[in-house]
């Protein structure tokens, strides 16, 4: 683990890390903030395996009193269904982790898995989609009825009509398309990044996970 100090409202501390999940271990990457006490947790989905952006996105989020654990998920929706439970199950366990409140934050078909989990999964108290793809995918479908936490919707307008999310199916969510702007839209490395629409996508999804989490419970030293 490293430290990244003087940046944002928090220290950080930060480093990649085998994620428990099965018999085995998946690629991770935590972040938190480098303070004794109890954070409000956030499991990060990407579409892809982990790349420098989900990282850069993980340390955003610690820096605002985040915790955050991101995960490869497998391809297939099924398994990645289980990483995420799993991924919930090892959060859990640890000392930094507020009990039984948990953010999801799925980023392309991230989301899917992230969605379903939190629909079995009381302890999602908030979600978060960015450019989620929705469309036919039948399991996802069955499990928007029993969604009951908060969903926050982040989506290029210019994304193709099959991967916007129909916002009519879930009762509690609020969707922002942003116009002129593509899927992929928050990613500073991808050629469809739009730097004013990733700024306010940043602002809104940290103010919806603060508002819908408990906040940090920092421990008084000395």
């Amino acid at each position: 683990m490293s430290v990244l100090a003087h940046e944002g409202t928090y220290p950080i501390i930060y480093g990649s890390y085998g994620v428990p999940v099965g018999s085995g271990h998946v690629p991770g990457y935590l972040a938190r903030p480098d303070q004794a006490g109890r954070f409000p947790t956030v499991v990060v989905l990407p579409e892809t395996k982990l790349t420098s952006h989900h990282k850069d996105l993980s340390r955003r989020l610690a820096r605002h009193g985040l915790a955050t654990v991101a995960i490869d998920l497998p391809d297939a929706l099924e398994d990645a269904i289980v990483a995420v439970d799993e991924a919930y199950e090892f959060v859990m366990v640890n000392s930094w982790a507020i009990e039984r409140h948990l953010g999801v934050l799925g980023l392309g078909s991230g989301g899917k898995a992230g969605l379903v989990f939190a629909a079995d999964q009381t302890a999602a108290r908030a979600v978060v989609l960015v450019s989620t793809p929705l469309g036919e995918d039948g399991l996802v479908a069955m499990s928007l009825p029993r969604l009951a936490a908060p969903v926050l919707g982040l989506y290029g307008a210019e994304e193709s009509a099959g991967s916007r999310v129909d916002d009519g199916r879930i009762q509690n969510g609020a969707f922002i398309a942003y116009q002129g702007v593509a899927a992929g839209f928050m990613d500073d490395g991808a050629a469809q990044y739009d730097a004013a629409a990733s700024a306010d996508a940043y602002r809104r999804l940290i103010a919806f996970f603060n508002q819908h989490l408990p906040p940090p419970q920092l421990e008084r030293m000395g």
